[in-house]
């Protein structure tokens, strides 16, 4: 140690003979029992918290007017948009209650008397009343049926025309478990009327054919109804009755006039021919 010291005297004597100002050489250690600090260093409980949890809140910088603003702005757009949501949402529900939610609510009487409304607004049509509502279903499923009476003097065009309509109507009240239909009363001719335009019109067709026919008294072209479930309107269901004024010479060539006829259009249907008062 006294060597180092020499030496380093020696060093600092050679500089200034050289002319540099030395400056003295610190070799002095820390204190004993005094550690440098280093990042190993533990830290305090305030430092310790900051690095934590954040700064203390009291030092960090207010809210601006224009972020308080925004903010304000932004909760009042989002409770708007829920609201809307909400209203909208709430009539959907109320109007789906109404008309019967997926058949699980339905509402036959409703139904029916709006189809009336309707069927009373077009031209030709008297009168429009309920006919039948049957349950096809427990709680979920009705067919309800109203009768429709035109004017008796109505061309076979117009006739054909206001059946489109019915059936046009019936469509648009059918559903949510309800299936709405119709018979159309032209006089001593009677025409179910279904939301299958189709369907309904070629039996107005087959009905004024029959009506057209000698000996024959009234007609009806419709659907067959099955003891249970829901009446099936389909080309392999149909049903035609017709009264006749024909003697018993007669009765077995009228009948067979009818079912020939009604079997070209409608080769399912079942046909029954009956006398009148009888």
């Amino acid at each position: 140690m006294v060597r180092e010291e020499r030496s380093d005297r020696a060093d600092e004597a050679d500089l200034r003979s050289l002319g540099f100002d030395a400056a003295p050489v610190d070799r002095s250690g820390p204190a004993d029992g005094v550690r440098p600090a280093d990042d190993d260093e533990p830290m305090d409980e305030d430092e310790a918290l900051d690095r934590e949890f954040g700064l203390d809140p009291h030092v960090v910088a207010p809210r601006t007017a224009r972020q308080v603003w925004r903010n304000v702005l932004l909760t009042f757009g989002i409770v708007v948009v829920a609201a809307i949501v909400v209203v909208t949402t709430l009539s959907l529900t109320l109007q789906s209650v109404q008309n019967g939610i997926g058949g699980l609510f339905p509402q036959p009487g409703a139904a029916l008397q709006r189809f009336e409304d309707r069927a009373t607004a077009l031209p030709g049509v008297d009168t429009a009343e309920d006919l039948d509502q049957r349950q096809t279903e427990i709680f979920t499923g009705y067919d309800v049926i109203a009768l429709v009476r035109a004017d008796t003097g109505m061309a076979d065009q117009d006739q054909a025309a206001l059946v489109r309509s019915l059936s046009a109507a019936a469509g648009t009240e059918s559903g949510q478990g309800v299936q709405v239909l119709a018979e159309a009363q032209f006089g001593d001719l009677r025409v179910g009327v279904s939301r299958d335009d189709a369907l309904s019109t070629q039996r107005l067709a087959v009905g004024q054919q029959l009506a057209a026919m000698g000996g024959v008294d009234a007609v009806t072209v419709s659907w067959q109804v099955p003891e249970k479930g829901s009446i099936e309107d389909t080309a392999a269901h149909q049903r035609v009755e017709v009264t006749t004024t024909a003697g018993d010479e007669q009765l077995a060539t009228v009948t067979n006039d009818v079912t020939n006829a009604v079997h070209a259009a409608l080769p399912d249907a079942a046909v029954e021919v009956t006398r009148a008062g009888a």
